[in-house]
C-alpha cells in the first residue's frame, strides 16, 4: 500500500499543539522518523499511521480498543502518541522517552534516538536540550534524578486540614464551655 498522503511540519506541528505536546517540533521530528509524515504508513511489526504506534499500544494508552483504519487518521495517531510520548517521558525521562518510544525500552544513543535528534535539528529545535551532543553507549540507561523523601503535597494538605479542623474544634468548644460559665 502506497502513502495516499503525506502531512507538512506545519500541519504536523499544529496537531502536536492542539494535542498538548510538551515539545511539538519534537513530536514532528519523530513523526518524520517513523513515517516521512506519511498518515496511513505501516511498519513491519503492525504499526500504524503517521507516528506508526501499534494497535495494542493505542489502545492500552486510551484504554479502549483502537484499529489501524482510526490511526490512519492523523489526528488519532498524534493525539495518542503525544499522551504515549508523556508517559514514557515521565517514567524515563524526556530523553529515554524518546527512545523508549520506538524501543518500549530507553536505548540512550540508539540509532532511533540519533534519528529523531538529527531531524529535530534539521527542523529548528536544539539537540542539546535531550542531550543530543553526549556521546552516551547504547543500551546504558539515564541516569534517574534524586527525588527527595518525604511527604507529598497531598500529604502536607491534608495534616494541615486535619489541624485546621482541630484547631477549629477546640476554639469551639473553648467558647461554648466560655458562654455556658457566663450564663
Amino acid at each position: 500500500m502506497g502513502c495516499s498522503r503525506r502531512l507538512t511540519l506545519d500541519e504536523v506541528l499544529s496537531y502536536a499543539r492542539r494535542y498538548g505536546a510538551r515539545d511539538p517540533l519534537l513530536v514532528a521530528a519523530m513523526a518524520y522518523v517513523e513515517s516521512g509524515f506519511c498518515v496511513n504508513a505501516r511498519g513491519g511489526a503492525g504499526e500504524c499511521g503517521i507516528m506508526q504506534i501499534k494497535p495494542s499500544t493505542a489502545s492500552d494508552v486510551m484504554k479502549q480498543p483502537i484499529t489501524c483504519e482510526q490511526l490512519d487518521n492523523p489526528a488519532v495517531s498524534i493525539a495518542i502518541a503525544v499522551r504515549y510520548l508523556h508517559l514514557l517521558q515521565d517514567r524515563y525521562g524526556e530523553r529515554g522517552g524518546i527512545s523508549a518510544y520506538n524501543a518500549g525500552r530507553p536505548v540512550i544513543g540508539g540509532d532511533y534516538e540519533r534519528k529523531v535528534l538529527a531531524a529535530y535539528s534539521r527542523f529548528g529545535g536544539n539537540a542539546a536540550r535531550y542531550g543530543g551532543s553526549e556521546v552516551i553507549r547504547a543500551g546504558t540507561t539515564p541516569a534517574q534524578p534524586h527525588v527527595p523523601t518525604g511527604p507529598d503535597n497531598e500529604t502536607i494538605g491534608r495534616v494541615a486540614l486535619f489541624s485546621a479542623v482541630m484547631l477549629g474544634t477546640f476554639l469551639l468548644g473553648t467558647a461554648i464551655r466560655r458562654i455556658r460559665e457566663d450564663w
